[in-house]
């Protein structure tokens, strides 16, 4: 059975969209998925700046877990299983409730 990817954007991931300009996602996710191992297939690519360009036709702009969902989304339909291990975002406790 085929791993599933995760809802909350991959840390990695997050802090390379966050660290480029606010269009320049393709460049950040193609390193991403190459420092990952995925293999991604040229013909699909299209797809997915379809669905990024229609996010960026939003009336506020894409944050990060947007691009992902999106991301996500064109990963699944396109069958690419997911790392093993992908860099998750730490859990945030919060001060004085006992945990």
């Amino acid at each position: 059975m085929m791993r599933e990817w995760p809802f909350t954007i991959p840390e990695d991931l997050r802090q390379a969209i966050e660290a480029a300009n606010q269009d320049a996602w393709a460049a950040p996710f193609r390193a991403w998925a190459k420092s990952h191992g995925l293999r991604l297939k040229l013909g699909w690519w299209q797809g997915l700046e379809r669905s990024m360009s229609e996010q960026d036709q939003w009336r506020w702009p894409p944050k990060p877990q947007d691009r992902w969902l999106g991301m996500k989304e064109w990963l699944e339909r396109h069958d690419v299983p997911a790392p093993e291990k992908l860099p998750t975002r730490p859990e945030k406790t919060r001060a004085g409730l006992g945990h």
